[in-house]
């Protein structure tokens, strides 16, 4: 868009005043209308559109304008398969931490016991007991606390249970069966997307609440205790 706007310049020369008029054109650039972000066009396929802006709303340059075509088989493929198979690694790398430390603890302890009694006389076999008993017991404290700070068991509840539910919501949307029955497939794969994300959500939440809230919920349970009339 461009304005014309006059403007008359007053000089003097030789004291005879000359004047002249300027005609200046001026241009206003308006700047592009903000496009919304993650525009979303639901037909057989789920399209994502996604727009680079920068901090004034201007198409950024180095991020042209990209479009995605995600469709069910994609979705599955690269977001659900990928959370499984990390999911089943890290049930099965927790399982085998808390299996060890648990067997250790067991073993270890119940071991602590059986040296104790053993008869030793007066020789070098009664200090070697008692500095492997003081060891044995020092190790099994130790296991015990990290099993306390890690909680490996929980995660591998939350690991196993979230990988089995995406495995079950990938088979009921497959199947069209339970909450995906008579159902478009726009309206499926909606759904479909929300649970997966959902089960996701949740289980971050949970992970990080053992990982970092583990003492809350008895605390809350003794400020929650109604009092006695």
């Amino acid at each position: 868009m461009s304005v014309f706007t006059n403007t008359t310049i007053l000089s003097k020369a030789r004291g005879s005043g000359l004047g002249a008029t300027v005609r200046i054109r001026t241009e206003a650039r308006t700047k592009p209308p903000i496009a919304t972000l993650g525009g979303v066009e639901m037909s057989s396929r789920l399209r994502v559109i996604l727009v680079g802006l920068n901090s004034d709303g201007e198409m950024n340059e180095s991020t042209p304008e990209s479009q995605t075509n995600l469709s069910p088989e994609k979705y599955i493929a690269d977001r659900v398969n990928q959370y499984q198979m990390w999911y089943d690694k890290k049930a099965v790398a927790t399982k085998a931490r808390y299996l060890r430390m648990r067997g250790f603890s067991v073993i270890a302890g119940g071991s602590v016991p059986v040296l104790i009694n053993i008869p030793a006389e007066p020789s070098i076999l009664g200090p070697v007991i008692r500095a492997l008993v003081t060891v044995i017991s020092l190790l099994v404290v130790i296991v015990v606390s990290l099993e306390s700070v890690f909680h490996y068991r929980e995660q591998w509840k939350n690991y196993r249970s979230t990988e089995q539910l995406l495995g079950h919501e990938k088979f009921l949307f497959g199947s069209r069966v339970g909450p995906y029955q008579a159902l478009t497939d726009e309206e499926a794969f909606r759904l479909f997307v929300e649970r997966v994300e959902g089960a996701i959500a949740a289980e971050n939440a949970a992970t990080l609440n053992v990982m970092t809230m583990a003492g809350e919920p008895a605390d809350t349970t003794k400020r929650t205790k109604p009092e006695s009339p």
